[in-house]
């Protein structure tokens, strides 16, 4: 054991953060069914809290947990009356400390994200579990993501779970061909993941992004694409822009931030990646994205930007997706061109009835009555935009454009 003081208190609760998702992967797998995983693991975790800042962290935290929480899976079989030979295996792994250790050190995440991309479960359930399993998103996090409400992700959940109980659905890395073919979703999961990563605090915010970007390397090491290393170059892009929003952990624009302090490195190794991509002839909506934000990276300054091709790029990714994000983008990337406000709000309220529940499409009108010299309107935008807005460090952002406008 180790000891613990109150210096390391942030460390160890990382800790607690970064292993469930790899033990949580675990007890699934080899119990064939999530809830009960996640009650198991949930105790274990509470087990946790209360001994280790009295006892000390454990020289192996993953074993122990792993340990825990199957003591807590045979105890409600054992209840349930349903100790069967097909529970040998995890009852005689929950006795083997040595096997244990082996297993909290393998990784059951790729086989635990097959499982609930398996096409029996409609795309958006999907992202949805994993956003919740994987990446320990709650329900209302969720639903800001995938622009739902808490109560519809809370009854997708429930029945995407259920239907992979009662259908058992396996929770294994399929062959190469299924794992080629369902890789999409896994992308798409890991891209909301790390978008939802960099809106949290910086106590929440590391180890959702080091979740996102550990199943990224494993999926480029299962089956690799120049999707999958075009959303790498996207990430190391907007990552290599961090250090550019100063000491105050708050998200500042593009156009406030310090570009002196980007990690140019890490931009131009971003950038031969992306290269190497597009290299591959096979162009998708990651390397798009990851284009638009080399742009903006390459950028010495933001009236430097080169919007006709970040308007040109969006205008491919539209294409490809049918979300109207992309084209809420390229409607601000209009207006930041040069393009008439009047033109842009015209485009905006086009895209109201789709993007009703998006915090962003109310900040963009917000930004656009603002440049009107329209403020009371404007605030009307500004409130729904917070209403729709549940990341603290967005509704700041959102709070910061506010008041700035209100003093000019």
């Amino acid at each position: 054991m180790t000891n613990l003081d109150s210096t390391a208190d942030i460390q160890w609760v990382t800790l607690l953060k970064n292993e469930s998702p790899r033990i949580l992967a675990a007890l699934a797998r080899q119990c064939g069914d999530i809830e009960l995983a996640e009650d198991a693991l949930q105790e274990a975790l509470g087990q946790a809290w209360q001994q280790w800042p009295e006892q000390g962290l454990p020289d192996k935290p993953g074993a122990w947990l792993l340990h825990v929480a199957r003591c807590r899976l045979l105890d409600h079989w054992r209840q349930q009356g349903r100790i069967q030979d097909g529970n040998q295996s995890l009852l005689e792994s929950s006795e083997n400390e040595s096997s244990q250790a082996e297993e909290a050190e393998s990784d059951q995440r790729l086989a635990l994200i097959f499982c609930c991309c398996h096409p029996a479960i409609d795309e958006t359930s999907q992202l949805a579990l994993l956003l919740q399993l994987l990446g320990g998103l709650n329900y209302r996090e969720i639903a800001s993501q995938l622009m739902l409400s808490d109560a519809v992700v809370q009854r997708r959940l429930s029945r995407a779970k259920l239907k992979i109980k009662q259908a058992k659905i396996p929770m294994e890395v399929p062959g190469r061909d299924l794992l080629f073919s369902r890789q999409g979703h896994i992308r798409s999961m890991i891209y909301l993941m790390f978008n939802h990563g960099i809106e949290l605090q910086a106590s929440q915010r590391e180890s959702l992004l080091q979740q996102a970007i550990e199943l990224l390397m494993l999926l480029r090491k299962e089956v690799d694409s120049p999707e999958a290393m075009g959303l790498q170059a996207l990430i190391m892009a907007v990552l290599a822009r961090r250090i550019g929003e100063g000491d105050d952990q708050d998200i500042k624009r593009l156009s406030e931030q310090n570009r002196r302090l980007w990690d140019k490195k890490a931009i131009r190794q971003a950038d031969i990646l992306l290269q190497k991509a597009l290299a591959l002839k096979e162009l998708g909506p990651m390397q798009i994205q990851a284009a638009i934000q080399m742009l903006h990276s390459q950028a010495e300054s933001w009236e430097e930007t080169d919007w006709p091709q970040i308007i040109y790029l969006y205008e491919l990714l539209i294409r490809q997706q049918a979300s109207p994000v992309p084209k809420l983008n390229q409607t601000m990337a209009r207006f930041y061109s040069g393009e008439p406000a009047e033109k842009i709000w015209e485009a905006l309220c086009d895209l109201e009835v789709a993007l009703e529940q998006h915090s962003g499409f109310y900040a963009a009108r917000m930004q656009i009555l603002i440049a009107q010299n329209k403020m009371a309107d404007a605030e009307q935008e500004f409130q729904r935009a917070l209403s729709c807005e549940s990341a603290p460090r967005q509704r700041r952002l959102l709070e910061r454009q506010w008041a700035r406008a209100q003093i000019k």
